[in-house]
């Protein structure tokens, strides 16, 4: 069953210019749930598409998607994947590279939107890691331009400490930059000033007006 590669801007591996004719994938050797495993791809012909294979525990997953100079696909790494030693495959006709990594649960609170960047009206995944087994989480709202408190989310948390919340937006949601935060991942200093959000960029969503 095809899974959807994720683009999204802010953050990412540090992939270098695509110099070389050798088929090759790097990624990085851990990645935390919830997260991506970004892939730097190289000696590939960036005008084709590539097929994403990664395998490990759990049953393998495809996806075809095409890149851009950045060298990079990211792939999600969500609440309910299994953890363990994970290969990825990416081949484009006979060319073909391959890398492992390990996926392992976040040992510490965190929070991650996707998209990071979207149009009012679309429908946002928020999702959890790392934090107290069986139990909720507050999550609030603000909208950073003004620093206007927008509302609370309760959400319950698994036995493996991690939790998904759908967040939906109207064609009517004024566009700004929200951030969602949780006491538990960051406390704003005092001197907090509107327009800025000293937490992690990856708790941001970026919202324009309609498509």
């Amino acid at each position: 069953m095809a899974d959807q590669v994720n683009f999204f801007l802010g953050g990412g591996p540090d992939c270098e210019e695509n110099t070389t004719t050798v088929p090759a994938v790097r990624t990085a050797e851990v990645v935390e749930i919830p997260s991506f495993a970004g892939f730097c791809v190289e000696g590939f012909d960036h005008r084709r598409d590539l097929t994403v294979t990664v395998t490990g525990p759990g049953p393998s997953r495809t996806a075809r998607t095409d890149w851009d100079t950045l060298m990079a696909v990211r792939w999600p790494i969500l609440p309910g994947n299994p953890t363990g030693r994970h290969r990825v495959r990416i081949t484009q006709g006979s060319r073909s590279a391959s890398a492992t990594f390990t996926v392992v649960r976040a040992t510490a609170p965190r929070l991650w939107i996707n998209p990071r960047v979207a149009y009012a009206g679309d429908t946002v995944d928020v999702y959890l890691g790392g934090f107290p087994a069986e139990t909720s989480a507050d999550l609030h709202l603000y909208a950073t331009s003004s620093l206007n408190y927008r509302a609370t989310t309760t959400v319950p948390v698994d036995h493996h400490g991690e939790a998904h919340l759908v967040l939906r937006t109207s064609r009517s949601t004024t566009p700004d930059a929200y951030a969602m935060n949780s006491p538990l991942i960051y406390i704003p200093p005092p001197d907090f000033e509107p327009g800025e959000f000293g937490g992690p960029e990856n708790s941001v969503l970026w919202l324009y007006g309609p498509r």
